[in-house]
């Protein structure tokens, strides 16, 4: 990682996309290795794919008409700490949402961002944008507003059966920090209990490191299934890291728990709630 260039785009790829931004905005990626493109359907779905914000699994309120989820994450290691909080809120009767979220990775810098996205009239397809302010610590990279692109489609694999959901992003539509990057994501519900969800990230190779292929696992279990359990791998260009995490849901709140296995080791635990 010699050049200004490739030092920028891994900083935005982990600010936006990477082990610390899943593990402050969505403990429950990070079990899965990270892996988000494709599902993107609670509150951290604004910066996971914008688009997603429009095919939400965040129940709506009776006598409401938008649903709410917001996430508080915390990831520490013995190097630095990291934290984030993070909603994203949709009106389902209009086909779109909304969302926004706050973090910050010690030593690294920090990212605000909001988004949008709208589903298209009966189809399965759903867009969004993103743009994110990404505050880097140090001098090597300036501090930059950055805006994404996302899309999402919802594949029918017969009736009864989950759709088969599949995610594209494009980080940095206007080049200001050298992308774009592309990634793309898919998410496959096999059975009512099983999730399975792989990302590819950097499809575009701006990075010179290839294509990141990270993805996991989430099985839900227990007394009206309550628990999940997850497990996945996580590429992160030199190596892979592992991944496992737990949560339980009781009502609207859900806690979730992750640890990475990279080289300094990332625990990361969120409060998540349905408002």
């Amino acid at each position: 990682m010699k050049s200004r260039l490739v030092v920028a785009v891994v900083v935005l790829v982990v600010l936006t996309s990477g082990a610390w931004a899943q593990a402050l905005f969505s403990p429950r990626a990070a079990g899965m290795g990270g892996a988000g493109i494709a599902v993107a359907d609670d509150g951290a779905a604004w910066f996971q794919n914008p688009a997603g914000l429009a095919a939400l699994n965040v129940p709506v309120k009776e006598g409401t008409e938008y649903g709410n989820d917001v996430i508080f994450g915390f990831a520490d290691t013995d190097e630095m700490s990291a934290w984030g909080l993070s909603w994203s809120g949709w009106k389902p009767s209009s086909n779109m949402g909304f969302g926004a979220g706050f973090g910050d990775v010690e030593n690294l810098g920090s990212a605000f961002g909001a988004g949008f996205g709208v589903g298209f009239k009966d189809t399965p397809l759903s867009a969004g944008l993103n743009v994110m302010a990404l505050n880097p610590d140090g001098t090597v990279v300036d501090e930059s507003t950055v805006l994404n692109a996302g899309a999402l489609y919802r594949l029918s694999l017969g009736e009864g059966k989950a759709p088969l959901r599949v995610g594209l992003t494009v980080l940095d539509i206007t080049d200001e920090m050298g992308g774009p990057v592309w990634n793309a994501g898919l998410a496959w519900k096999a059975t009512s209990d099983l999730l399975i969800a792989v990302d590819f990230n950097d499809l575009s190779d701006e990075g010179d490191q290839g294509v990141l292929v990270s993805g996991g696992v989430e099985y839900a279990f227990g007394s009206a299934k309550a628990w999940r359990a997850r497990a996945g791998a996580m590429d992160n260009g030199d190596e892979t890291d592992f991944t496992v995490g737990l949560g339980y849901q009781a009502k609207q709140w859900r806690l979730d728990a992750a640890y990475l296995d990279t080289e300094d080791g990332v625990w990361t635990f969120g409060v998540g709630v349905n408002l």
